[in-house]
């Protein structure tokens, strides 16, 4: 979840933004905060970054179309064995579900952190407290389909780079959702 409050005397006389359920991430806060400051993500010149991110602003105006409907945000995590939780993740989450590629997985006996891939799926509406993996779906079945979806879509976003209208291609890296 994310919280924004933007005091009354900044909002110019317009209504606070409305509650919105629409995906966003970290990512997003740097390209709001630049188009409410009206800059450019330059050092200098034409030195630009690229952001994966996107600005806020539409949502924050009312303007949900403006907005990927189905986007994916990538979530991905490596630190200490804590003893029960994975070591290093990777994984993509759309609205209503979660998909997770586990790369290091603490081992019970020596409490090291040891290569694996390990996959899990959640329907998040079905099932909001994670507790039945869905994977792995059936070969040839429209969850093994979405399964193979939700992995692509994890391979992309782990090399994407800027936005489609925004910003150029980065080589041969595709751009963010």
């Amino acid at each position: 979840p994310l919280l924004i409050s933007v005091p009354r005397k900044l909002r110019g006389g317009d209504p606070a933004p409305p509650a919105l359920s629409e995906p966003v991430a970290n990512i997003d806060l740097a390209p709001t905060i630049l188009e409410l400051a009206r800059a450019a993500p330059c050092r200098r010149g034409s030195d630009c970054r690229t952001m994966d991110g996107r600005s806020l602003v539409p949502l924050l105006r009312g303007n949900r179309t403006a907005w990927p409907q189905d986007r994916a945000l990538a979530v991905e995590y490596t630190g200490r064995n804590t003893g029960f939780s994975s070591c290093s993740y990777r994984g993509v989450r759309v609205a209503d579900e979660l998909f997770v590629e586990h790369t290091l997985i603490p081992n019970p006996t020596t409490d090291a952190c040891e290569s694996a891939i390990e996959r899990e799926h959640y329907d998040l509406d079905a099932d909001p407290f994670q507790l039945e993996n869905l994977y792995p779906a059936s070969v040839g079945t429209t969850a093994a389909a979405r399964q193979a979806e939700l992995s692509e879509r994890l391979a992309r976003l782990r090399v994407c780079a800027g936005l489609p209208g925004r910003d150029p291609r980065s080589g041969t890296r595709p751009h963010c959702e």
